[in-house]
């Protein structure tokens, strides 16, 4: 029976011949190989560095004056502004202890006899709201007062007040019409004994118009 299985495993594989052979070898080698694949160790994870966190641009620099803080922004408009007054002639710009620049005119030099603006202060306000335009932190208020001897609450102090708020209305308008978006105005009128509240005005118009640009870094 052994010579019987003997001559059996030779026949097959006499049958099999070069070509199975070489098969079965190929095979062999394949498995060999896939099995060194699956026993190498694993890559490492690449690690990726955080990116960098930008900082933030640096505020614009303050300028103090008198313990009082100064932005470039103020200091441009209150320069550029006292070039226009020098050219008007009849408009005064001051730095109050606020930070705010103040630019005031007499009344009797901007409203006509029919209480309208006249051309020369609607040109210089037109020109002034082209200063404040480039500097767009800048806020504006508009103030026109009366000061009567009157107490605030009178007749005469609220026929005053109704006709200072036209003009500063009629300013506000022009102001908002070159540029000077609604958010960054406001305007008032001030009559009576509120109008002294405003400011120190005992050597000023008895009727006037203010112009106050104030920037809120400085406040």
């Amino acid at each position: 029976m052994n010579a019987s299985l003997h001559r059996h495993h030779r026949h097959r594989a006499h049958c099999l011949g070069p070509r199975g052979a070489l098969a079965i070898a190929l095979l062999a080698l394949g498995v060999g190989l896939t099995g060194c694949a699956s026993r190498r160790p694993p890559e490492p994870l690449a690690v990726v560095a955080p990116a960098p966190v930008p900082l933030p641009p640096p505020g614009p620099a303050l300028d103090v004056k008198d313990g009082h803080v100064w932005s470039p922004d103020i200091a441009a408009v209150a320069r550029e502004l006292q070039q226009l007054a020098l050219d008007n002639g009849q408009v005064e710009v001051m730095r109050t202890a606020g930070n705010q620049v103040r630019v005031r005119i007499d009344a009797a030099d901007a409203v006509d006899r029919r209480d309208a603006l006249q051309p020369r202060f609607r040109h210089f306000v037109e020109r002034a709201a082209e200063v404040l335009a480039r500097s767009p932190a800048v806020r504006v208020r508009v103030e026109a007062g009366i000061r009567v001897n009157s107490p605030a609450n009178s007749p005469a102090a609220a026929k005053g007040r109704n006709q200072a708020l036209g003009w500063a209305r009629g300013t506000e308008a022009i102001l908002a019409s070159r540029g000077i978006s609604a958010d960054r105005l406001t305007s008032e009128a001030r009559a009576g004994g509120d109008a002294e509240a405003a400011g120190s005005f005992d050597a000023g118009p008895r009727r006037y118009i203010e112009l106050l640009a104030a920037d809120p870094i400085a406040q």
